[in-house]
C-alpha cells in the first residue's frame, strides 16, 4: 500500500477511536424513571429483580419504578408519560406502535413477552362465541390502551365496525361483569383468570390471536429523545432490565415474596401471593423463555403487525422500522462524508481478508490431498506429511478462531452504514450513483458475511473451540419459528411451506443456537433448490428407537447419486443446471453435519434427479427427555 493510501486508513481512524471513547459511560449514576402499565405485581418482576439485584447500580443507573394507579386509583398510560418526557422508559407493545403512527415519539427497544396476554372476556353463560356477537352485547372499551388495540384490530378483521361494539366506561371490567353491569370487556387473562378461579367463576375467552391477530406482549419501550441523546445508557438499561428477567424467570418464589413484601399495592386483591405465583406461571408462558432469548425483536413480525393495523385502518402512515427498533449499533451522529469513506475502506479490508483466507483454506486442503496420494509408495514419510499438514491445518482454524471477532465488527459496521446509505439515513447522498454503489456495497456485504461466517464457524469445529450450551429444547416449537423465519423466501418463489410436525413431540437435549442453524440452513437450502410452485416440508418424530428424527424434504431438483457425496463436502456446491444459478459458499451442509456430529447424531441424504431431496437428521436416544 502506497503512502497516501496508509494516511487515508489513519484519517478514518483517528475519529473513529474519539468516537468509541466518547461512548464509554460515566461513573455518576444516571438517574432513570420507569413507568409500569399497572399496579406492581409479577407482570413487571424483572424489573425489581434488575433493581435489587443490583443489576442497574451495576450499570450506573439510579432508576425508579413507578406504579401506573395513583393513590385516588386513577391510571397514568405509559405510552403518554413516555411521549411526554415524564418517564424515561416505559411498558408498552402494539400500543406504542399505535402512538408513534399518531405523532408519539415511541421506540421499542426489547421485547419480553412473545405472546400477548389480551383476551375479551365474558360469563359462560353469556352468548359469545364470536366477534360478532360482540355487536349486540353490553361491551366496556378502554382508552384506546394495549387491550383496546387488539380488541379494534380483531373486530375490523372479521369485518366489524369498532364504533359499533360497547363504549367508554369506567370502572373495573372483571367487577363489573360478575355484577352484570356489562356483558363483556377486553383485559388481561394475567388478572382476569385470577379472579375468575378465586371467585368460582367460568369465562368465556375470545383471543384476538385466533382471529390472526398475533401481537406481542409487554415490551420495553422509550422516547426518540432519548435515544438521541443517550443511546448508550439505553442499551444499558435494556441489557440491566433483560438480566433483571432472566434472574425473575429462574428465581420465581424468591422474587414473589420480595414482591408481597416491599411493594405497596394500591389496587386491592385478595390472597396477594397467591396471585403473584399464579401470574409468574403465565409470564414464563407468555416469554417463551427458555426457548425465545428474552428481549428478542423480529423486524418482519413488527412489519406484519402494522400491515395488519393498517388493513384494520387503526395507522394510516407508513412505518420505518429503524426508527421504530431501538438498534444500539447505529451511530446517529456520524457525518455522512466519514460514512461513506469508512464504508469503503473498511470493505476493501475486508475483502482482502475473506480472499487471503479462502485462498489459504483452498491451498491447504490441495497440500492435505497431494501428500495424502503418496500413501502408497512411502508410508512413513506420508504419515510426517500428514502430521504437519494436519499441524497447519488446525493452526489456520485455531487463527481464524480467534479471529471472529475481529472480521464480524467490522463487517457488521460496513453493513450497518451501508443500510443507512440506502435509506439515506442522513440526507440525499447526492449523485444517483451513490445509491448503486451503496447497493453494490450492502449485496456484497451480505455475500461476505455469508462465506466468513461459514468459514469462521468451520474453523471453530476444527479446531475444537465451539462449545456446547446443551438444555432440554422445545424441538417442535423450533421448527415452527424456523419455518416462520423462512416463509418469506418460500413466498418470494411461491413454494408452499409447511411444517408437519404431530403433536405430543417430546423435548430435546441440545444447544438451541447450533440447532437453529442447522434447521435454518436445512430449510432454506431447500427452497432455494425448489422451483417455483414446489412444495417443501419440515417435520420431527420419534423413532422405535426412541431417537428424534428431522426430516426437510422439497420435490425440487434433487441430486444425482454420483454427486451426494459431493455436496457433504466443504467448498462444493452441486447444481444440476448449467451454467450455475444458485449463489452460495458450499459451506452449509457441511457445517450442518458437523453441528449435528458435536450433539452425537447423524445426517442422511436421499435424493433423485428432477424429483427432489429428503435430509434426516437423527439424534441419538439418550438426548430425548421423556417426561
Amino acid at each position: 500500500m502506497d503512502s497516501l493510501g496508509i494516511k487515508k486508513i489513519i484519517r478514518f481512524v483517528i475519529p473513529i477511536t474519539a468516537l468509541l471513547l466518547l461512548s464509554f459511560p460515566t461513573n455518576a449514576a444516571d438517574r432513570v424513571t420507569l413507568q409500569l402499565r399497572w399496579d406492581h405485581q409479577f407482570q413487571f418482576a424483572g424489573y425489581y429483580a434488575a433493581l435489587w439485584q443490583g443489576y442497574y447500580t451495576a450499570a450506573g443507573l439510579d432508576v425508579d419504578i413507578r406504579s401506573a394507579i395513583n393513590p385516588d386509583r386513577t391510571r397514568v398510560f405509559a405510552v403518554k408519560e413516555v411521549s411526554e418526557g415524564r418517564a424515561d422508559f416505559g411498558i408498552g407493545s402494539v400500543d406504542a406502535l399505535v402512538a408513534r403512527d399518531g405523532g408519539m415519539p415511541l421506540v421499542l427497544a426489547a421485547a419480553i413477552f412473545q405472546q400477548s396476554a389480551v383476551g375479551v372476556f365474558a360469563k359462560s353463560e353469556t352468548n359469545l362465541n364470536s366477534p360478532a356477537d360482540l355487536v349486540s352485547l353490553k361491551v366496556r372499551r378502554t382508552n384506546d390502551d394495549l387491550p383496546d388495540v387488539e380488541l379494534q384490530a380483531m373486530l375490523r378483521a372479521e369485518g366489524i365496525d369498532p364504533d359499533n361494539v360497547g363504549g367508554k366506561m369506567d370502572g373495573h371490567g372483571f367487577n363489573m361483569l360478575v355484577e352484570g353491569e356489562i356483558d363483556a370487556y377486553a383485559g388481561y387473562t394475567l388478572t382476569a383468570l385470577w379472579r375468575s378461579k378465586k371467585q368460582g367463576q367460568t369465562l368465556t375467552i375470545l383471543r384476538p390471536s385466533t382471529y390472526g391477530i398475533d401481537f406481542y406482549g409487554d415490551g420495553l419501550i422509550t422516547s426518540d429523545r432519548l435515544i438521541k441523546s443517550d443511546p448508550e445508557m439505553v442499551e444499558r438499561f435494556v441489557n440491566a432490565s433483560l438480566k433483571g428477567w432472566r434472574y425473575a424467570l429462574e428465581h420465581p418464589e424468591e422474587v414473589i415474596s420480595a414482591i408481597v413484601e416491599k411493594l405497596p399495592r394500591t389496587m386491592p386483591i385478595d390472597d396477594l401471593l397467591g396471585f403473584n405465583q399464579f401470574q409468574s406461571e403465565e409470564v414464563k408462558k407468555l416469554t417463551l423463555y427458555p426457548i425465545v432469548e428474552l428481549g428478542h425483536i423480529n423486524p418482519e413480525r413488527w412489519r406484519r403487525i402494522y400491515e395488519e393495523l393498517k388493513n384494520a385502518k387503526m395507522v394510516k402512515g407508513t412505518l420505518d422500522l429503524n426508527d421504530f427498533i431501538f438498534d444500539p449499533i447505529r451511530q446517529s451522529e456520524e457525518r455522512q462524508t466519514l460514512l461513506q469513506n469508512v464504508l469503503l475502506v473498511g470493505f476493501v479490508i475486508v475483502v482482502f481478508f475473506a480472499f487471503f483466507f479462502f485462498m489459504w483454506t483452498r491451498t491447504l486442503r490441495a497440500t492435505v490431498a497431494e501428500q495424502t496420494a503418496t500413501l502408497h509408495e512411502k508410508t512413513t514419510l506420508v504419515r510426517v506429511s500428514l502430521g504437519e499438514a494436519e499441524k497447519a491445518n488446525k493452526s489456520k482454524s485455531e487463527f481464524l478462531a480467534v479471529m471472529s471477532h475481529d472480521l464480524r465488527t467490522p463487517l457488521n459496521a460496513i453493513m450497518g452504514f451501508a443500510e443507512m446509505m440506502k435509506e439515506h439515513s442522513f440526507g440525499p447522498l447526492g449523485d444517483s450513483h451513490y445509491d448503486e454503489y451503496a447497493e453494490d456495497i450492502h449485496k456484497s456485504g451480505k455475500n461476505l458475511v455469508s462465506l466468513i461466517n461459514g468459514i469462521l464457524d468451520l474453523s471453530k469445529i476444527e479446531a475444537g473451540k465451539y462449545e456446547l450450551t446443551e438444555e432440554a429444547l422445545d424441538i417442535a416449537s423450533l421448527i415452527k419459528e424456523s419455518v416462520e423465519l423462512n416463509k418469506a423466501q418460500a413466498e418470494a418463489k411461491n413454494i408452499r411451506l409447511a411444517d408437519e410436525t404431530g403433536p405430543g413431540v417430546p423435548m430435546l437435549y441440545a444447544d438451541d443456537r447450533p440447532l437453529m442453524q442447522i434447521l435454518n440452513n436445512l430449510i432454506s437450502n431447500a427452497i432455494k433448490f425448489t422451483q417455483e410452485g414446489g412444495n417443501v416440508t419440515a417435520s420431527v418424530k420419534v423413532d422405535g428407537n426412541g431417537s428424534l428424527v428431522i426430516q426437510v424434504a422439497d420435490n425440487g431438483e434433487g441430486i444425482s447419486d454420483k454427486d451426494i457425496a459431493r455436496a457433504l463436502e466443504p467448498f462444493e456446491q452441486v447444481d444440476s443446471s448449467q451454467p450455475k444459478k444458485h449463489e452460495g459458499t458450499g459451506l452449509g451442509l457441511y457445517i450442518c453435519s458437523n453441528l449435528i456430529a458435536l450433539h452425537g447424531g447423524s445426517m442422511e441424504l436421499k435424493s433423485k434427479i428432477n424429483i427432489g431431496t429428503t435430509i434426516t437428521v437423527r439424534f441419538p436416544p439418550e438426548r430425548t427427555v421423556v417426561s
